[in-house]
């Protein structure tokens, strides 16, 4: 069995050859998912590359977010270098690159990554179909599946052993990119997962994962099938990398080892997955202080009388002797849709002088400044008036994170010139974010797509002018019903589910539906539409389609009707299906799921009783509101404030024929029938909605610039 170890930096790369993994990952400074890894420069790859093979190990070069047209070009360009040595295999996600390496480098051995999502036997198959030779399974397939799956494909099947882990299911996570602008896709997660919410007055990090060691199950795997066990950190320090490789490495050799069995996750077998989520991460950092030491900065842990630890939003001490932990000092301020909005973290060294900022900006790209100081500029001021001088100069953001060190009498040095210097590169790129009234008419009537949830809301969308009704489909029992009560309506699309946990596959719900408009919501389900005539073929933006390439495989299918990646912009999407028969739908109103999570989060949000009804999910510090629904067969997360976009004449959306989709999901039935009213018929939608309770805190999301 191989044991996989990643690499950012050639650090890394030395631990996990010494500790003695067969193999090592990594990725280039860009195309890759861990855009705050070093990462490796084309020359440091090519004497990476060297290293692993003067010592039998090889290398996997990951290349797998989300890629746009001129990135493939690139990508191609570097692998023809006659100086480019080619890798063992690539790690892919991006289907569009996917298709034009196998043309283009037919030799090259391709691994899927888990950011495609690969989760059930349907998934495998079509996979295999294109010719790659190993899939990195999905991290909520549980152990009984892993097995299914191995059985029923002649392709080699990876699985993460150890490490980090997202609550949210990989390659399907908007969070990052509809709330903050950083997207996950793109290697460049914010992490709002990490953050503190709170939920019915109770704070908790409600949504961080723990860490996965699942040594335990090493045997098991390797019965199971499994070739590969992969190890999750490019972001780690090398000595944890060399101690979990040769870790697995004792237990692959001795087998006989009894090893403590620890957080196996979804290995374990089991669902829901107990302890995947705790009220305090395990992995947070807390320095210990007397209460009289505690300032509002402060982010505070009590300890009750069982010892369990407890988040404290408005500190109260006891008594000034009070031991009480730190886990974050920082100025928070509510983020603001209309600014771009960023973070600055401060770094100093033990003489409390500021030797580093680390800056994210509104795409959630990381810069990380080195302050190189010098003794005539030093000046000392406290950390209100430096958050006072920068928050004057980068008056055009909003600071919704400005944290520090927990320094001594909240005295900081830092170097003027240094200082204004950052300063000055971070103002270079910025420019204001404002919404434009638009007063031109626009007509939304017979192009209006409303998405439901809730079938009964098809009865009250028989006014003239809605062009279809997305209908998503829970199980197979309530899309029968859905067919017999509602078989005449023939604006209905009926949208297939995201998920095939047990893979049953999707074959009986597509022989009832023959005839019909469906919506294909996983690449694999291209594969199961072979041979069989829908009236309309549409797939929804969960596939995640942001090239040509893309785009031309969705031709070979016949496909009608693309809705859009909600991470691009309407003009970005516009050029995408420009020069192909596909035609393409935006999301311009409603709210989009923000994260998909198999989890059941029962065991710290305490929901037994009231399971099914949404909740209510609060981020103090930064003001943003959530509703978390579950589904039956997972769970979602949306964003409180809806998307709203203002549709105007720079689209010619009569050659192209766009929709517009409302999500309403989870909406009132007569706050969609008004909506809808206002949609359809109202001479200036935009303003007229904003009136509206509903749709007062909306905001753009990416309808006018995409994520980066």
């Amino acid at each position: 069995m191989e044991i996989l170890a990643p690499a950012g930096n050639w650090e890394q790369v030395i631990a996990g050859v010494t500790g003695g993994c067969n193999a090592i990952y990594g990725g280039l400074k860009s195309w890759n998912a861990r855009n705050r890894a070093n990462n490796f420069t084309l020359h440091e790859y090519i004497e990476v590359i060297r290293y692993c093979k003067s010592k039998n190990v090889k290398f996997y070069l990951t290349l797998n977010t989300l890629l746009r047209d001129k990135e493939i070009e690139d990508i191609l360009e570097v692998f023809s270098n006659q100086k480019f040595i080619m890798p063992d295999a690539v790690i892919l996600n991006d289907l569009g690159l996917i298709k034009v390496l196998k043309e283009r480098f037919p030799e090259i051995k391709i691994h899927i990554s888990t950011q495609f999502g690969v989760h059930c036997i349907d998934d495998v198959k079509y996979l295999e179909s294109l010719g790659v030779s190993r899939v990195i399974l999905a991290r909520e397939v549980v152990m009984d599946d892993i097995k299914k799956i191995k059985e029923n494909t002649s392709l080699e099947v990876e699985v993460f052993l150890w490490g980090s882990q997202c609550v949210g299911f990989s390659g399907k996570c908007y969070w990052g990119s509809l709330v903050l602008g950083g997207s996950g896709n793109r290697g460049r997660c914010i992490g709002l997962c990490r953050n503190i919410y709170s939920y019915e007055g109770e704070l908790g990090q409600i949504f961080y994962s723990k860490d996965l060691d699942a040594i335990s199950k090493v045997e098991e795997l390797e019965r199971a099938g499994v070739c590969s066990i992969k190890i999750e950190g490019r972001m780690r320090k090398p000595h944890e990398i060399f101690n979990i490789v040769s870790a697995i490495k004792a237990q692959i050799r001795c087998k006989q080892i009894e090893v403590e069995d620890k957080y196996c996750g979804y290995l374990a077998n089991k669902l829901p997955v107990k302890g995947l989520v705790e009220k305090v991460n395990s992995r947070i950092k807390i320095a210990y202080v007397n209460a009289s030491e505690i300032t509002r900065y402060d982010r505070v842990i009590r300890f009750d009388g069982d010892k369990n630890p407890k988040f404290e939003y408005e500190f109260i001490p006891q008594n000034d002797k009070e031991i009480v932990g730190v886990y974050n000092t920082a100025i928070t301020n509510i983020v603001k849709t209309e600014k771009r909005n960023i973070s600055l973290k401060l770094f100093v060294d033990d003489s409390n002088l500021i030797v580093k900022i680390d800056y994210i900006n509104e795409f959630g790209e990381r810069n990380l400044f080195t302050l190189k100081n010098k003794d005539e500029c030093i000046q000392e001021k406290s950390i209100e008036e430096i958050y006072n001088y920068v928050s004057k100069e980068l008056k055009d953001y909003n600071i919704y994170e400005f944290s520090f060190p927990k320094g001594k009498l909240n005295k900081y040095k830092f170097d003027s010139k240094e200082f204004d210097r950052i300063l000055n590169d971070i103002k270079l790129n910025q420019y204001s974010c404002t919404k434009e009234e638009i007063t031109s008419n626009f007509n939304m009537f017979n192009r209006l797509s409303v998405e439901i949830q809730d079938k009964e809301i098809i009865k009250s969308l028989s006014s003239e002018g809605v062009r279809s009704i997305i209908y998503n489909i829970v199980d197979y029992k309530d899309l029968v019903e859905t067919l017999e009560k509602y078989d005449d309506d023939k604006r209905i699309i009926y949208k297939l589910p995201l998920f095939d946990w047990d893979s049953k596959g999707i074959d009986k719900y597509l022989q009832v539906l023959e005839g019909k408009k469906i919506m294909l919501t996983r690449w694999s389900h291209l594969d199961s539409i072979k041979n069989k005539s829908f009236s309309e073929i549409h797939c929804d933006y969960t596939l995640n389609c942001w090239n040509y390439n893309s785009i031309e495989e969705l031709q070979k299918y016949k496909i009608d009707r693309l809705t859009g990646s909600p991470e691009l912009s309407v003009k970005e999407n516009v050029k995408l299906v420009k020069k192909s028969n596909v035609k393409l739908e935006v999301i311009f109103a409603g709210k989009i799921p923000l994260m998909y999570s198999r989890h059941c989060f029962r065991d710290v949000l305490m929901c037994n009783t009231k399971c099914m009804e949404h909740k209510y999910i609060l981020d103090i510090d930064k003001g943003l509101e959530y509703d978390l629904h579950c589904t039956g067969s997972h769970r979602e997360l949306f964003y409180r404030n809806p998307i709203l976009g203002q549709v105007n004449k720079t689209i010619n959306e009569e050659e192209l024929d766009i929709t517009f989709r409302y999500i309403t999901r989870f909406d009132d039935i007569k706050d969609v029938e008004k909506t809808v009213e206002i949609m359809l018929h109202s001479k200036n939608y935009y303003n007229s909605l904003i009136t509206n309770r509903m749709w007062r805190n909306n905001y753009f999301g990416n309808w006018m610039e995409s994520v980066r």
